[in-house]
């Protein structure tokens, strides 16, 4: 458990605030001697995640210093406006965009520091719905879901395609 554990129905997240369906729990900055014992460590966790573009009018701060943490099994809604950059935080989490400054660790791994062949066998621990789906209409919704574990099975089994049954259960 963290020190500084809040019950928050919002929180500032680049220029507006987001409702969060759940409890969300303060972070002690990454060196601070409170870091999380290896007993307790959250799921996810993200400490002072920033994320600055470029623009033709100068440099644009999409997230400030965000900081999250979710346990295990608890759930959370990330709820804002239109272009409040929750999907670029979300894209932040998994590595799909690099943040500027701050960390993010799945359970005790930090993500940020992982090279490129770390990120890509890191992520077969992690799964993301887009938005905009990005199925294949042709397969059945368990090929689609099953899809990402293709990186589990042979050749041959991939190709005919036959899974594991714990796989499909």
């Amino acid at each position: 458990m963290r020190a500084g554990r809040a019950d928050l129905d919002s929180i500032p997240f680049g220029n507006a605030r987001l409702k969060i369906a759940g409890p969300v729990m303060t972070s002690p900055p990454a060196e601070s001697p409170n870091r999380v014992p290896a007993a307790s460590v959250p799921m996810i966790e993200a400490l002072g995640v920033h994320l600055t573009l470029a623009s033709s009018a100068g440099p644009v701060n999409i997230l400030k210093g965000i900081d999250l943490t979710i346990a295990r099994g608890e759930a959370v809604a990330l709820v804002g406006p239109s272009g409040s950059g929750k999907s670029t935080f979300i894209r932040c989490i998994n590595r799909l965009v690099e943040p500027t400054e701050g960390q993010v660790f799945l359970d005790d791994v930090e993500l940020t520091g992982l090279s490129r062949s770390a990120l890509r066998r890191q992520r077969r621990f992690m799964g993301m719905i887009f938005q905009e789906y990005n199925l294949v209409e042709r397969l059945t919704v368990m090929e689609n879901v099953l899809s990402g574990r293709l990186g589990y099975v042979s050749f041959l089994q991939a190709l005919l395609p036959r899974f594991p049954p714990s796989d499909v259960a």
